[in-house]
């Protein structure tokens, strides 16, 4: 009787180890993908609200002051503002995990010169440490560094 090739418990048992070894490895490296991704996004985002009351505040839109404002650790929201009454426009959220770092409450940009009072830097923080910085010129002009 011919006895046909096969693979024995302890072969397969080894390739489906280093199957599992490889898929941690592979797993690993997407979830700092993802987070990096996270990060970038929220940047994106906190630079396109930053750059709006910008734009907004310059061209004196509905002859009103526009600014963001802080609302949480992952959130901020572009505003309005004609005297005492401030008018939300639109709420941003960060991308989970990210966080905002150092404490920040308002940037408000002038009516007519879209310029702020002080250059600003905007820290998103993720988890164990990675973080991007906001930059926000007096002029107006953001950039992500």
């Amino acid at each position: 009787m011919r006895r046909l090739p096969a693979l024995t418990l302890i072969e397969i048992m080894v390739v489906l180890g280093i199957v599992a070894i490889l898929a941690g490895v592979a797993w690993s490296g997407v979830q700092g993908l993802r987070m990096n991704q996270a990060m970038q996004t929220s940047a994106e985002e906190v630079k396109g609200a930053v750059t709006l009351a910008h734009i907004y505040a310059r061209e004196a839109r509905d002859e009103r002051s526009w600014g963001v404002v802080r609302m949480a650790d992952d959130s901020l929201t572009l505003v309005s503002s004609e005297g005492d009454e401030v008018t939300v426009v639109t709420n941003y959220q960060l991308q989970t995990p990210a966080k905002f770092g150092e404490s920040w409450d308002a940037i408000w940009f002038g009516q007519g010169t879209g310029n702020t009072s002080v250059n600003r830097e905007i820290q998103i923080v993720l988890p164990g440490g990675r973080t991007r910085i906001v930059r926000v010129s007096r002029t107006g002009v953001v950039e992500i560094l």
